[in-house]
């Protein structure tokens, strides 16, 4: 908790350092990996980023209805854009949207997800 704390306080180093000690329990909860992952982009680091959500995206045979499955794809999209990969973005981006495809369109995670997409092109 204290990790999602400085998350959202803009910590990112902070949430990195904190989540070390929850390493062991990765394979147990995606909820760690999608922090440390997020830490990682808000950090700069796109490729580290990138694995903790490639780490999660493996999990889905395990777990197809993880709420954090679309998130960890999205997070995937962006680490790629942060490191330049626009081809591997886009077909993040494209993916997510494959998933989401009958979503509201007014959603605003949808709207933003959209106007990342736009931005690659």
């Amino acid at each position: 908790m204290q990790a999602v704390v400085a998350l959202n306080n803009g910590d990112a180093r902070k949430t990195i350092e904190l989540l070390k000690s929850a390493l062991p329990y990765d394979k147990t909860t995606t909820l760690t990996i999608y922090t440390r992952g997020t830490a990682l982009l808000k950090a700069g680091q796109g490729s580290e980023a990138a694995a903790e959500f490639q780490r999660i995206l493996a999990l889905y045979n395990l777990s197809p209805n993880d709420i954090l499955m679309p998130f960890a794809r999205l997070g995937l999209a962006r680490a790629y854009a942060l490191q330049g990969e626009k081809p591997k973005a886009a077909t993040a981006y494209q993916d997510l949207l494959a998933t989401w495809k009958d979503a509201d369109p007014d959603l605003p995670v949808l709207k933003q997800v959209k106007a990342e997409y736009a931005r690659l092109q």
